[in-house]
């Protein structure tokens, strides 16, 4: 565990969602799921996560794509939720092989506007070299 992080896996509809959470405590994934208010959410997300699995991640990296690559360096992207303005950051792990997409935290993006909240990068860029720590571990 790194930084008190960790990577967990959902079984979620026929496939697995990996996502980075602090340990001991709800991933932003089952924090949706439990609220009412957020159910929608909940879903729209692991339908465009489904999509992207059943197409293949390499495949949904672009500019307009599901995986916009934000920062490639620090393999930070977003993924697009379909024609909604809902956002995952996450981190992408590329092995050589092939790419695993971890989800860190859902925010709502800008329409018309590319521009993402200095806060959500800041947050984003913090968890994605945790996420890339958390693999690295793993391996």
């Amino acid at each position: 565990m790194t930084h008190g992080y960790e990577i967990r896996g959902h079984a979620i509809l026929g496939g697995q969602i990996l996502v980075l959470a602090k340990e001991g405590k709800r991933d932003f994934l089952e924090k949706l799921e439990m609220s009412p208010k957020s159910s929608e959410r909940y879903e729209l997300i692991c339908g465009a996560y489904e999509k992207i699995t059943q197409r293949g991640v390499s495949r949904c990296v672009g500019r307009q794509n599901f995986v916009r690559v934000l920062e490639g360096s620090l393999g930070l992207v977003e993924v697009k939720v379909g024609n909604t303005r809902i956002r995952v950051m996450s981190y992408l792990h590329d092995s050589g092989e092939d790419k695993e997409l971890i989800l860190m935290f859902d925010f709502t993006g800008h329409q018309g506007s590319n521009r993402i909240e200095d806060s959500d990068m800041k947050k984003g860029r913090k968890l994605a070299k945790i996420a890339k720590e958390c693999m690295e571990e793993e391996k």
